[in-house]
């Protein structure tokens, strides 16, 4: 999971990270704009880690 509020065009290794993640989460939209590949949520209220679990097989997945 990665969440992001940055609203700047990100460093290569941030979007190299974002890509590895099952779930990319922003703040809001504007924030979510700055990303390079589409954002799964806008959460304004921050990122609350219980409502998201892992996949058993991320493979699978």
């Amino acid at each position: 999971m990665f969440s992001s509020a940055a609203q700047r065009k990100h460093s290569v290794s941030i979007v190299s990270l974002t890509r590895k993640m099952d779930v990319v989460i922003a703040v809001n939209k504007r924030s979510g704009g700055f990303l390079c590949d589409p954002l799964n949520l806008v959460n304004p209220h921050g990122v609350q880690v219980n409502d998201y679990l892992l996949a058993k097989d991320k493979q699978q997945a």
